[in-house]
């Protein structure tokens, strides 16, 4: 037989240690799993994010692209708008203005 070459108090001491560090892992596991949860669920996070800026991107395309048409169309009546100032401040135009507007009311 072999002498025990750890006493009865040491040998407990071994065992509350091993005990003590079983339980750290446990918990360090226990750690790691919430973190992964947390992990995963914060990338789900991110992707809700990161969807509702690109629908925010479109509708502000959306948008620019209805304010360049509004402003085309605003430049296409000015233009007009400028044409027809042109044409009302011709003299022949303007002379018969003026004889229309001398001539008298019809008796109604």
């Amino acid at each position: 037989m072999t002498p025990d070459l750890i006493d009865g108090e040491d040998r407990e001491q071994l065992r509350h240690e091993i005990l003590r560090l079983r339980d750290q892992a446990l918990g360090a596991e226990v750690q790691c799993q919430y973190l992964r949860d947390r992990v995963a669920e914060l990338e789900d996070q991110v992707a809700e994010r990161d969807a509702r800026i690109a629908e925010w991107k479109d509708r502000v395309a959306e948008r620019d692209t209805r304010i360049a048409e509004r402003d085309t169309r605003i430049a296409e009546r000015d233009a007009e708008i400028l044409r027809l100032r042109v044409d009302l401040n011709r003299p022949a135009i303007i002379r018969l203005a003026r004889r229309i507007a001398r001539r008298p009311l019809p008796d109604a």
